[in-house]
C-alpha cells in the first residue's frame, strides 16, 4: 500500500491510497490527482506505512512480533490520469498512474501487488467473490484511523449495482467498474485510490490480485448501497501501455 501526500494551504495531508505495481509506479484513482480539470498538488507518496502516528510500525505479538522503521517518502515525477476520466456523473475511467522520481526499495513492508495481467485472470467472474479492501480512511461512527485497516466485502453483480445506483443516482456505468460492500462493510472517505484484492491462482500459487480501485460511493459509507470500484482487469492494456522503464 501507498499513500498520496497532498500539499494543501494548511500543510501536508494524506488524502488517498494507492498500490505499488512496480518499483517506479503507483496505481491510484484519477479523482485523487485531478480536481476541476487540473492536477492536484501532489507533494509525494509514502511507501510502507502502517500507522502514521508512530515512527515504528509493529505487527504480531510476542516472539512473532515484527517491527519496521523503513518508511520511504518519494517524489512524483509524472502524473498520468486516464485520458477518458470524467469527473462528472457517471464517473468513468477513474484510474491514474504516478511515476516516482526514484525506484522504491523493496522491503517486507514494500512490495508490488499482483495485477490481472494474464487473460485467464482478466476473464475471472467476480460476482459474489469475497474481496479484501484496505486503507486509512474514515470509518463510520468512529474516529479517523491513523493505522491501516482492512475488511472483507462481497462483490456484487452488475444488475445489483445498477439497481442501487439507478435509484439513488440515476446512472448506469458498470461496463468497466463494479460495486462491492454491504451494511457496515465498505470503503470510506480517505480510502479512495486504494486496492480491492481477490485471492486467485497466480502462476501456480495463491496470491492476492488487485481487481479494483476504490472510486466512489454513496454516503454514509457502510450503508446499504455498495461502493464503486474501477475494474482493473478492464484497464490492463492501458496500464501496461503507460508504463515505461
Amino acid at each position: 500500500m501507498a499513500e498520496t501526500l497532498d500539499d494543501l494551504d494548511g500543510g501536508l495531508e494524506f488524502r488517498c491510497g494507492g498500490s505499488i505495481i512496480n518499483s517506479r509506479y503507483i496505481l491510484t484513482a484519477a479523482h485523487c490527482v485531478i480536481h476541476n480539470g487540473a492536477f492536484k498538488n501532489i507533494a509525494g507518496v509514502r511507501i510502507g506505512e502502517l500507522d502514521y502516528s508512530t515512527d515504528v510500525d509493529c505487527q504480531g505479538h510476542g516472539a512473532n512480533m515484527k517491527c519496521e522503521t523503513r518508511i520511504q517518502d518519494m517524489h512524483v515525477e509524472e502524473i498520468i490520469p486516464h485520458e477518458k476520466f470524467n469527473e462528472q456523473h457517471p464517473v468513468t475511467a477513474d484510474l491514474a498512474l504516478l511515476r516516482l522520481s526514484a525506484p522504491i526499495v523493496m522491503h517486507d513492508n514494500a512490495a508490488p501487488i499482483c495485477l490481472p495481467v494474464h487473460e485467464e485472470l482478466r476473464a475471472v467472474n467476480l460476482t459474489d467473490r469475497s474481496a479484501t479492501v484496505a486503507g486509512w480512511g474514515v470509518a463510520e461512527n468512529r474516529p479517523d484511523s491513523s493505522r491501516l485497516m482492512k475488511d472483507q466485502i462481497t462483490i456484487k453483480s452488475g444488475d445489483i449495482c445498477n439497481s442501487y445506483y439507478n435509484v439513488h443516482e440515476n446512472q448506469t456505468h458498470f461496463e468497466k467498474a463494479f460495486c462491492a460492500g454491504t451494511m457496515n462493510k465498505d470503503s470510506c472517505i480517505g480510502n479512495s485510490g486504494g486496492p480491492l484484492m481477490v485471492e486467485a491462482d497466480y502462476n501456480g500459487s495463491k496470491r492476492f490480485v488487485q481487481y479494483g480501485i476504490a472510486s466512489l460511493g454513496l454516503r454514509p459509507c457502510g450503508s446499504q448501497s455498495p461502493a464503486i470500484y474501477t475494474d482493473v482487469s478492464k484497464h490492463m492494456d492501458w496500464i501496461l501501455d503507460h508504463i515505461k522503464e
